[in-house]
C-alpha cells in the first residue's frame, strides 16, 4: 500500500515510506489541540448560520462553488449566464457573508 508513496530526501534521493518506517524514522503526529478543535467547530457553526441568512439563490452559488467544487464556468453554464456574472455575484455574496460574520 505505502510502497507507491515516495518522500524526497536531501533533494536528490527518494525513499519509500516503508523503508523509512523500517529504519525507525519518527514522524511527528499531527494533532490539533482541544482548543483549536472547539474553535474550528464554532467557526463552522457560525458559517452555517451565516449561510442560512442568505437567500436561496446566493446559498446555492456558494454551495456549488465551495462545497461541490464546481468552477465558475460550470455554474454559469448550468444557469445559462456568463462566468463573469457568477464571479461578480460570488464576490458580492462573500462580502455579504463577511459582514454577517462580523456582526
Amino acid at each position: 500500500m505505502y510502497k507507491q508513496f515516495f518522500i524526497r530526501v536531501n533533494g536528490t534521493r527518494e525513499d519509500s515510506l516503508d523503508r523509512l518506517i523500517d529504519a525507525g524514522e519518527q514522524f511527528a503526529a499531527v494533532q490539533k489541540s482541544v482548543e483549536s478543535t472547539v474553535l474550528s467547530g464554532l467557526m463552522v457553526e457560525e458559517l452555517h448560520e451565516a449561510l442560512d441568512k442568505l437567500p436561496e439563490s446566493e446559498r446555492n452559488l456558494i454551495h456549488a462553488l465551495f462545497f461541490q467544487d464546481m468552477t465558475e464556468q460550470e455554474y454559469a453554464d448550468s444557469l445559462g449566464i456568463k462566468q463573469q456574472s457568477v464571479n461578480e455575484r460570488k464576490l458580492r455574496i462573500l462580502a455579504k457573508l463577511k459582514n454577517i460574520l462580523r456582526n
